[in-house]
């Protein structure tokens, strides 16, 4: 498009594949590396071109509400779900608290309104249904509900 121009580059690494805005402008991307092998998750301020944080980690997916960021860590088959703060960009503790075991988390949804997280799980390999997990943003479990195969995103619908 004729209205698109280039202003600068910020160098992230190689093969940046999840880029989300935060509240505050700055930007948070996901840079696997070549082939994966060099994973980190960085967090870019925007009025100076910087990154601000670096955390060597694997996420293949995150979703951003607020301050608060949730997102998808780890290997396939040895994943879990983890805080941050978009405005530190400091990665918190995993998610969720109680006994609900995710299998495979393969999807982030955050409703803005109310900071509720729902976790698509595909489960093992070849089930014929995933779930989905929705928890408080303190990490309790709210409900849950069977979905088709590989769920991976939420519709929120407000009355």
């Amino acid at each position: 498009m004729e209205s698109f121009k280039l202003l600068k580059e910020i160098e992230v690494g190689p093969n940046p594949t999840h880029i989300a805005v935060a509240p505050d402008g700055n930007l948070f991307v996901t840079v696997p590396g070549i082939g994966g092998n060099d994973f980190t998750f960085k967090k870019i301020n925007t009025k100076t071109d910087i990154v601000m944080t670096s955390h060597k980690t694997e996420i293949s997916l995150f979703s951003i509400a607020g301050d608060a960021g949730y997102a998808v860590v780890g290997p396939w088959g040895s994943r879990s779900v983890i805080a941050f703060n978009t405005t530190t960009g400091e990665i918190a503790k995993d998610l969720f608290t109680g006994t609900t075991s995710i299998i495979n988390p393969y999807g982030i949804t955050v409703n803005s309104l109310n900071g509720d997280v729902l976790i698509a799980d595909s489960g093992k390999p070849g089930d014929a249904n995933g779930m989905a997990y929705c928890f408080k943003s303190n990490g309790t479990l709210a409900y849950k509900f069977k979905t088709g195969q590989l769920p991976q995103q939420a519709v929120f619908v407000y009355e």
